[in-house]
């Protein structure tokens, strides 16, 4: 958890945000927002801005795609996170948190996406069209990119000399197993990037290590800023995820341009609604 109360950012972005108008929202009133844009059908117009990157467990029953922060996406909801690793934690009353999130494979079972320790970066990050469209300028050192999937565009990227995709850090035979089972019989995500589905596809059993040992990338490009669409109906709709870094100087430049990112979500949405 990067962006937590220690510094006092997650206040800091909430209190500006809603000085520009958002609405702020506690955990229990996020989850009935939630069900309640997928009661009456207005999710494609709606989007959730995390001020922390931890997911309270009253949108993330589970660690898989079955709970309600998925089915908001599914539905066409938008979300936008800055900070560690989305689905890494997940957050408990009393502000605990759950660490098993992570061991049991949340950000890829939940949301289907694989991300990556980058262990040396090479470079800031580069922004693409779509991400300078959004607004991106301020430029970072980003350390947890994504495997580049169907259905995700790049906001921001950078060459990592060398990392690891963080599946091989809690991959176990069980959760090999789980990986070869029919989807329908799991309820896993659909969306597993077929460089998983090979690997664990060609064997009965497979060894963590083996697995280790072919999955690293040595000078290769990931995004680090990225959306990812669940619903092909509103193809602007989805996840976008942004500032995959610690800040120690959360600055107003930086507020400025959070919200400048909202607004150019937001127009996008528009053109969603139907």
């Amino acid at each position: 958890m990067w962006i937590d109360d220690s510094a006092g950012y997650p206040d800091k972005i909430a209190q500006h945000l809603k000085g520009k108008g958002l609405k702020l929202l506690n955990a229990n009133e996020l989850r009935e927002f939630l069900i309640r844009s997928i009661e009456e059908g207005t999710a494609n117009k709606k989007l959730v801005v995390f001020s922390q990157d931890v997911i309270p467990d009253t949108i993330a029953e589970d660690y898989y795609s079955n709970v309600t922060l998925r089915e908001f996406l599914d539905q066409g909801g938008s979300v936008l996170w800055i900070g560690d690793i989305p689905a890494f934690y997940i957050g408990k009353e009393g502000k605990r948190l759950d660490k098993e999130a992570w061991r049991r494979g949340a950000p890829v079972f939940m949301l289907g996406v694989v991300p990556i320790f980058a262990n040396s970066v090479k470079t800031t990050v580069s922004f693409t069209e779509l991400g300078s469209k959004l607004g991106l300028k301020y430029r970072w050192s980003g350390v947890r990119p994504i495997i580049l999937d169907v259905g995700i565009e790049s906001l921001a990227e950078t060459e990592i000399i060398f990392g690891q995709p963080y599946i091989t850090n809690i991959i176990t035979k069980d959760t090999a197993e789980l990986l070869r089972k029919p989807i329908e019989e799991k309820g896993i995500e659909a969306g597993i990037p077929q460089i998983l589905k090979f690997r664990f596809g060609r064997r009965e059993e497979v060894e963590a290590r083996e697995i280790e040992a072919n999955l690293q990338f040595i000078h290769k490009t990931f995004p680090n800023a990225w959306f990812k669409n669940y619903n092909k109906q509103y193809p602007t709709c989805g996840f976008y995820r942004i500032w995959d870094f610690g800040p120690r100087n959360l600055n107003n430049r930086m507020l400025d341009e959070l919200f400048t990112v909202i607004s150019s979500i937001r127009e996008r949405l528009k053109t969603a609604v139907t």
